[in-house]
């Protein structure tokens, strides 16, 4: 091409951009807040990217775009922003993968908010990609995810670090089958993945030719975000779709699928142990009283203040140990509650493990370390650890209970009179639990 002719296609490409900022502005206008704060830089080669704060765009791949695609690569890119993945990519060990699923988890939203009917998750889980993008009607062309998205239904409803744990669970299986056996025969060749997709599976192995994360960096030193950064700056995004999610609900332009994944995203983005940290430290007594002496100081005849617990002393913990929970998981679960437990220090830990039934429990007290044999490998019961204790006459001792689980299940016991949190490597059964905080246990490869 000529340097006249790529100016032509430099101002074409232009104008798409253009028309493309105006339809976010008009039909979504939520994304609007995300999408004026960003400096933007147009290049010969990219697709379009984000890294949170600068939006890259090519405008060879624009200017043969459709103007329908240009739109819905630019309502991507948007949604990685506004569901923090820029930040929260960071945070995970493989980072193709991630991108893969983030990518999963913005083209099934976009889809849904495009449709003119609405399915449940559960439902929409049961569909095919392919029948859902040429088949189902849309309110908008530019609502409809071009031919080479990736899109897995299976994934509806669930955050990028559920699909991620869920991609490197069936990464890992895949290599297991494929690798040869200790005699030297060849392992069985992988099967089809499950899940809507009705196809080969190359959703699931190759991110989308457009639209990709860029890692978040420090804008001075070109560094990664340290922990504060992270958090600074998801803090102040938050603030920013504060304000966004107020003008959209005005104009109407706030879909009940939009506002989900919104409000999950910023959930699932602070860590678990972070939540328990919290919750713990909010009921930890700092207070002293002469009421109840300091026995390290007795033998020196000195009168001292003791410590009043006025809430935590008693944290049980309720690991799933059924047979859907990987040994690996299982590891990352008792790992975590060792970090916890070393830092907050709990008075006494009332360990169950269970599957279908509970197995009895094992008392640890502060100082005492835990045998962490696992104990059980079959199906799941949520409620099988709360019955035990109530059996047993001490679910009301418990000042919180932290339940490790994959997430597999949806048969929950009454809400207990204490806080419970949900401490989950994947996607819960039915949607979220009925109570309790819902946390991600950021489960990496190793």
């Amino acid at each position: 091409m000529t340097d006249q002719d790529n100016s032509r296609a430099i101002a074409r490409a232009e104008k798409k951009i253009d028309r493309s900022r105006q339809f976010i502005l008009q039909k979504e206008c939520f994304f609007s807040t995300v999408l004026m704060r960003l400096k933007v830089e147009m290049d010969e080669h990219s697709t379009m990217s984000t890294d949170g704060t600068t939006w890259r765009w090519g405008w060879r791949f624009v200017d043969e775009a459709s103007q329908a695609k240009v739109n819905f690569v630019n309502l991507h890119e948007r949604a990685h922003e506004a569901l923090f993945h820029c930040t929260r990519l960071l945070k995970l060990k493989d980072k193709k993968l991630g991108n893969i699923a983030a990518d999963h988890v913005v083209n099934i939203m976009i889809t849904r908010m495009g449709l003119t009917q609405q399915f449940s998750d559960e439902n929409f889980r049961k569909l095919d990609r392919d029948w859902v993008v040429n088949c189902l009607p849309f309110k908008n062309p530019s609502y409809k995810m071009p031919e080479d998205g990736v899109m897995d239904c299976k994934f509806a409803g669930m955050t990028l670090e559920e699909v991620y744990n869920i991609l490197a669970k069936e990464a890992d299986e895949q290599e297991a089958r494929e690798r040869p056996c200790e005699e030297g025969e060849e392992g069985k060749e992988g099967s089809e993945g499950e899940g809507g997709n009705g196809g080969e599976g190359s959703e699931s192995d190759e991110p989308a030719p457009w639209g990709s994360i860029e890692e978040a960096v420090n804008e001075e030193t070109g560094e990664p975000l340290t922990p504060e950064e992270i958090k600074e700056v998801e803090q102040k995004l938050s603030q920013d779709l504060a304000n966004s999610e107020n003008i959209a609900k005005k104009r109407g332009q706030m879909p009940g699928i939009l506002g989900e994944n919104v409000k999950l995203a910023q959930t699932v983005s602070q860590d678990w142990r972070d939540v328990l940290r919290d919750l713990l430290t909010d009921t930890i007594a700092v207070d002293y009283a002469f009421t109840r002496q300091d026995t390290h100081n007795i033998g020196a005849r000195l009168v001292s203040p003791g410590i009043l617990k006025e809430g935590m002393g008693h944290l049980a913990v309720f690991p799933d140990a059924s047979g859907s929970v990987s040994q690996g998981e299982y590891g990352q679960f008792m790992t975590d509650l060792t970090e916890i437990c070393d830092e907050l220090q709990p008075e006494t830990i009332t360990l169950v493990q269970f599957d279908w039934e509970a197995s009895e429990p094992e008392i640890i007290d502060r100082g005492d370390a835990p045998e962490l044999v696992r104990k059980r490998r079959g199906g799941t019961r949520f409620s099988a650890p709360f019955e035990k204790c109530e059996k047993l006459g001490i679910l009301d001792d418990f000042d919180a209970i932290v339940v490790f689980t994959d997430g597999g299940d949806n048969n929950y016991p009454e809400e207990p009179s204490c806080p419970v949190i949900w401490a989950s490597t994947g996607a819960f059964w039915g949607g979220p639990p009925p109570f309790g905080e819902t946390v991600q246990v950021r489960f990496g490869r190793d």
